[in-house]
């Protein structure tokens, strides 16, 4: 397999096709990693620049950008290691410097203005990301309300991905030369729909090498307290709730959320009432967030024979079984890591993962 290593401008630079390993991991809530191993060369260590990217194709274009580079020696041989993220992490290099303000609307327009105002075509030209643009619109549905604190823009897909089940990546144009934004939404192979063939993961039909299964509530919470403005007069904080559970099932945490006092636009016949209830569910939205981060784990990570994996992508939902552990699970793709070497590829895919969405809760409960 050939990569090719562009440099940040989008030039080609060269082709590597002599290494040892490339481990590349892609995330559904998260930018994933990379890490390339190669015998050192004067020429690989010039093209293994920071911010260059390699580029690849595997069921589809594959991109990292380079932020970390290694050379050792040790008896005689010399190898250079080069690290990195996928492309979607270079959007973690801008903030949302004018916050977006009650935003109502769908998840993948949020997040094409986010990046659109901060990264494609900011008012500041100095914050452009150069060669950056928004792909065609998916259409897809899920819905938003919400407020922006000038988060970190990589964060702040994070946790709406998190909460509302749709993910976020920025992928290369080889012909082009552009790299474009998009949202996506995994595909229903569960047994419980009709749409599409299932997808069926398990030992018991031969099509699991290797898995690790956990199960976790170490870190979950499930009750909310979400703090708004404080009035000024009478010095009593704004505040909403989201409560599941009691007694030792309830697990609470607390949640800053925005803490200036809405006003109504009096011109366009706003009223209070009318925007503190919009207040009220962007307060909610940043709750789920936050719960959406900390739920109970279950997740099994898995060598998936190639011939399945490469059919499935990020998001997608999948129908788990085993006889061992009890467990009939419906759940989707979070990571899939491809392990690249000279004999040829294999991957592990995880399924269900320690960030998944509230949303999707019920997709991960053994039932």
């Amino acid at each position: 397999m050939d990569f090719y290593v562009f440099s940040p401008a989008l030039e080609v630079l060269g082709i590597i096709n002599n290494f040892d390993s490339l481990v590349h991991t892609r995330q559904f809530t998260g930018s994933g990693s990379f890490k390339l191993k190669a015998p050192f060369t004067e020429k690989l260590f010039s093209l293994l620049q920071e911010d260059n990217i390699i580029f690849w194709e595997d069921g589809g274009p594959r991109a990292v950008y380079i932020d970390s580079v290694i050379c050792q020696t040790s008896e005689d041989v010399e190898t250079i290691t080069a690290s990195g993220k996928n492309l979607r992490a270079i959007l973690g290099r801008r903030i949302v410097w004018n916050n977006i303000t009650a935003f109502s609307g769908t998840v993948e327009d949020f997040a094409r203005r986010a990046v659109n105002e901060n990264a494609v075509a900011p008012s500041d030209a100095s914050r452009k990301i150069p060669n950056l643009a928004l792909a065609a619109r998916a259409a897809i549905p899920a819905t938003i309300q919400r407020t922006t604190e000038n988060e970190n823009l990589e964060k702040l897909l994070n946790d709406i991905s998190a909460a509302s089940g749709v993910g976020f990546e920025v992928t290369l144009d080889k012909e082009a030369r552009r790299l474009y934004f998009s949202a996506f939404a995994g595909v229903d192979r569960r047994t419980t729909q009709k749409a599409t063939p299932w997808v069926v993961v398990s030992r018991d039909r031969n099509n699991v090498v290797s898995e690790v299964y956990t199960r976790s509530g170490s870190s979950a919470r499930n009750t909310a307290l979400i703090s708004g403005f404080t009035d000024e007069e009478t010095g009593q904080r704004y505040e909403k709730s989201i409560v599941a559970g009691s007694g030792l099932s309830r697990r609470e945490i607390f949640v800053r959320g925005s803490t200036s006092r809405p006003k109504p636009n009096e011109e366009a016949g706003e009223t209070e009432a009318q925007v503190l209830a919009e207040y009220d569910k962007e307060l909610l939205q940043k709750g789920r967030e936050q719960l959406a981060k900390q739920v109970d784990v279950l997740s099994l990570e898995a060598e998936i024979d190639p011939t399945i994996t490469r059919r499935l992508g990020l998001g997608d939902k999948v129908t788990v079984l085993d006889k061992k552990y009890n467990l009939t699970a419906q759940t989707y793709i979070s990571e899939i890591t491809a392990y690249y070497e000279k004999g040829g590829a294999s991957y592990d895919v995880t399924l269900g993962d320690a960030v998944p969405s509230i949303y999707k809760k019920l997709e991960k409960e053994i039932v």
